[in-house]
């Protein structure tokens, strides 16, 4: 049965297929990944969904990991994305957002930026990252959920084990070296800024300082029991800002 890495925009989804083809590369395993939301193949050893969709994910039997971000740092990143780095491609909706978010202010640009990756039509067959986090069901034993902090900290850790436990101990894995930030942001480290490039900042917790109260709120209340499993630390932090408001 394939092993499936399930994941959202922006969430290390690129960094995520460069790990998985290299696990592939390395043993001789078939791999095939897809950035929409609805799309299955004939059972490759490892498939990677970099927009993955609950529902869809089930129909098709797939089994696997899913790495999620805290939502508050994925609106962060993808705002400053969406406005200055991310390749436009063939992305028609993007290039129609990165003319309003580069038209107007930071704080309305959040918001813009909140209400994009609420969009059904995200993309061609992609629905956008917090519909899939909100839908999710993360009872479903099917898919181990990893936060998306944990992996990229210590990517054998976590996602290497799912790989080993999946195909075996004697699994090949990449050399974790190969995969921190400094790898993948030309020698910066964590925390030190590149505006322009795609790997931005590699810091979490940035939202405290960036984003509007209202964008706050909105996620606090909107995907509130994922900050509650997986980041209540933030929740908390997000429900005493709007103590104090």
């Amino acid at each position: 049965m394939s092993f499936a890495v399930l994941t959202h925009h922006k969430c290390a989804s690129n960094w995520l297929i460069a790990y998985s083809g290299k696990v592939a590369e390395l043993n001789g395993l078939s791999l095939k990944a897809t950035h929409q939301s609805d799309v299955a193949f004939d059972e490759p050893d490892i498939t990677v969904a970099i927009n993955a969709n609950y529902g869809f994910a089930r129909q098709s039997g797939w089994s696997g990991v899913h790495i999620i971000r805290n939502p508050l740092d994925l609106l962060c990143s993808a705002y400053y994305s969406h406005r200055d780095t991310h390749l436009l491609g063939s992305w028609a909706q993007l290039m129609r957002q990165r003319q309003i978010l580069q038209a107007v202010s930071k704080s309305e640009g959040m918001l813009m930026t909140l209400a994009f990756l609420e969009r059904v039509d995200f993309d061609v067959r992609v629905i956008g990252p917090f519909i899939s986090l909100r839908c999710w069901d993360y009872a479903d034993g099917a898919y181990a959920t990893l936060r998306m902090e944990d992996v990229v900290a210590d990517v054998e850790a976590t996602l290497g084990a799912a790989f080993r436990k999946h195909f075996g101990a004697d699994l090949k894995l990449p050399e974790a070296s190969d995969f921190v930030f400094e790898a993948f942001s030309r020698g910066r480290k964590p925390g030190e800024l590149d505006s322009r490039s795609h790997y931005r900042l590699g810091r979490a917790g940035v939202w405290a300082d960036e984003l509007p109260q209202a964008a706050v709120q909105y996620i606090r209340l909107h995907l509130g029991e994922v900050l509650k499993r997986f980041y209540p630390e933030c929740l908390a932090a997000a429900e005493a800002e709007l103590i104090s408001a």
